[in-house]
């Protein structure tokens, strides 16, 4: 009699240690999806500065092709002893074209960082939903498996549970009432 108790005992005592154990692999697997997202959310914001930089650099650039070339045109107008209207208005209109490079490179660039801005904003949003998901799928599986250990317990009394009718039953025959 005594050796079924301490076998259910045992096996109760390893079957909520193996849900447990289960339960703190799920929280583990929910803290890495959660830093994965946070990862992943930091690398776009990376990408997206390192984007940046790169229009500003080419921004600079168009800057100074434009200065070296404006240069080397009103020093090729001098040389041919020009220096009118028409080498003002050539002159111009290669600023206008600069500006205008310069103008397509930053809203290309605004462009590009609300991508990644969207991005990192998903990823972290994805990577806590996913440890939620995880989290809520670990603490159902505890309790799913604390609920089948608990059924697999084996009765400490002898009785069988008594319905509201055999309650009732049994009140009324025991005042003799019935």
């Amino acid at each position: 009699m005594v050796l079924p108790l301490v076998l259910a005992a045992v096996s109760t005592v390893v079957g909520i240690g193996s849900a447990k154990k289960q339960h703190d692999a799920s929280a583990a697997s929910a803290k890495a999806a959660e830093e994965s997202g946070i990862l992943q959310a930091r690398q776009y914001a990376s990408e997206m500065f390192l984007m940046k930089s790169q229009a500003i650099a080419k921004s600079n650039q168009s800057i100074e092709e434009m200065n070296r070339a404006e240069s080397q045109n009103i020093a090729a107008f001098s040389a041919m002893g020009r220096d009118d209207r028409s080498v003002d208005a050539f002159l111009k209109r290669n600023r206008e074209l600069a500006g205008q490079d310069i103008a397509n490179i930053a809203t290309a660039s605004v462009l590009e960082e609300a991508k990644y801005r969207t991005q990192a904003s998903m990823a972290y949003v994805y990577g806590q939903n996913a440890a939620a998901g995880i989290r809520a799928n670990g603490s159902i599986n505890l309790l799913s498996n604390i609920s089948s250990i608990a059924q697999s317990l084996p009765p400490l009394f002898a009785t069988s549970p008594i319905t509201s009718t055999q309650a009732i039953t049994n009140k009324m025959t025991s005042d003799n009432t019935f």
